[in-house]
């Protein structure tokens, strides 16, 4: 069994304070404590573990999804959290399997030549942003910070970018 002392340092190590110990029962990460006469939390070594294995859970599959497995565990039957954290796995894979076309694609793109631009090159904003698997306004971001260069058509309506620079913007794989 856990001391009382060392269930306090797992608590505080694993929270960094970034949460209080009734929030995270309130929102279901703890399992249900009991309150002594005077009204006060008890807390066991498996919130402690709890706790841990939260900000763990935090740290690989985010937030909200660590709340769900947590959720799951202390109120569900164990084929339903086996079902949950296989979730979280399938959408890690997916989400490195994204990440890995993307660089393959990253990969393609910048051998191609960059030195001899054609008209048929240029992409509209909307255009550029569809291909690169990002919003337009992150596009427009990405150029009021300096990281993309675009060329603007005559009319001034449509932003036009060429292969130099898209082949500079900083691709988020997300």
């Amino acid at each position: 069994m856990m001391s009382s002392m060392v269930m306090v340092q797992a608590w505080h190590s694993s929270t960094r304070g970034d949460f209080t110990a009734g929030s995270l029962e309130q929102a279901g990460v703890l399992p249900p404590t009991t309150r002594t006469p005077a009204g006060y939390r008890t807390y066991t070594q498996v919130h402690a573990l709890a706790a841990v294995a939260y900000v763990a859970l935090t740290a690989g599959v985010g937030p909200i999804q660590a709340k769900t497995i947590l959720r799951t565990a202390h109120r569900s039957r164990l084929p339903d959290l086996l079902g949950a954290l296989d979730a979280a796995h399938a959408r890690l894979h997916d989400e490195r399997q994204a990440v890995l076309l993307a660089q393959d694609v990253l990969t393609a793109i910048s051998a191609e030549p960059i030195n001899d631009p054609r008209a048929d090159d240029a992409m509209t904003i909307s255009q550029l942003a569809g291909a690169l698997g990002v919003r337009a306004s992150a596009l427009r971001h990405w150029e009021n910070e300096g990281l993309l260069t675009p060329t603007r058509s005559t009319t001034g309506t449509d932003c036009l970018s060429s292969q130099p620079a898209a082949g500079r913007c900083p691709v988020r794989c997300s």
